[in-house]
């Protein structure tokens, strides 16, 4: 079972990785990890110190997947491009049977600016989607259940 998990460099994106590995079934999931950087980050300089960081977010997260007992069959980033677009459209490269993506759970006026990338996958995707909210609740929510052929 292909699972990719988008991350963002944040606490809370290693967090959604140590919580996936608590109910993805470890002997049969492969995990692919994203990071996207989207244009407003991206330009007007795009510098050799931020390629550095973006991977050093992906060793710190296969890192988290090694410790949480997962198998991570592939990393990749994305420069220049939306975030949620990037995300569904890798999911949909790699024939991704699931994303777990994780959320900071801004609230009010915050998440009005900052918009969301875990509401527009949600929207978007047509794998299922299991959000992890990085929160104290670690709640978990399901989208496009009908269309799994899941084995957590």
């Amino acid at each position: 079972m292909n699972v990719l998990i988008p991350i963002d460099g944040s606490d809370q994106a290693l967090q959604t990785i140590a919580m996936a590995g608590k109910f993805l079934n470890r002997q049969i999931s492969l995990i692919y990890l994203l990071t996207v950087k989207p244009p407003m980050e991206a330009f007007p300089w795009c510098t050799l110190e931020d390629v550095l960081q973006t991977q050093r977010d992906l060793e710190r997260a296969k890192f988290r997947a090694d410790i949480a007992g997962l198998k991570v069959q592939n990393t990749a980033h994305v420069f220049f491009d939306s975030p949620s677009f990037a995300i569904c459209n890798y999911a949909n490269r790699i024939k991704a049977n699931l994303i777990v993506i994780g959320t900071h759970g801004y609230q009010g006026f915050a998440k009005f600016l900052i918009g969301s990338v875990t509401r527009q996958v949600l929207e978007k995707s047509t794998q299922p989607v299991i959000m992890v909210r990085n929160d104290k609740s670690n709640a978990v929510r399901i989208n496009n259940l009908e269309n799994a052929s899941l084995a957590l």
